[in-house]
């Protein structure tokens, strides 16, 4: 059967997140605006791949300070550049529903 491969509809898909604020609260939100592909070989599931360019200025936490403050330098810099790369370290094999891992981005400390 090989490798399908499909173009991530903006209009249909969605990129969330959530992230501790002073290992209290949980800020949760989500980000419009990202495209990207998705290869799936449901025969070889450890060669499908998955990249998602999201739009960084488009971050929405319910809270216009906080989205100001995440689009600056401390967080996703975004006015070096519109779109940062994701590329999931762990997603549900067979499957293109959900997938997990860090985004690229100048200012955060890579966790895996």
């Amino acid at each position: 059967m090989g490798t399908r491969t499909w173009a991530i509809d903006s209009a249909h898909s969605g990129a969330s997140f959530s992230a501790k604020h002073l290992l209290v609260a949980t800020v949760h939100g989500h980000h419009v605006g990202l495209g990207g592909t998705i290869a799936l070989d449901k025969a070889a599931p450890g060669v499908s791949t998955v990249l998602v360019r999201i739009a960084v200025a488009s971050i929405q936490t319910g809270v216009g300070l906080r989205d100001v403050h995440r689009r600056s330098s401390d967080f996703f810099t975004a006015e070096q550049g519109p779109f940062r790369a994701f590329k999931p370290i762990e997603a549900q094999a067979g499957t293109v529903e959900a997938a997990t891992g860090p985004i690229a981005a100048p200012a955060l400390p890579s966790r895996r």
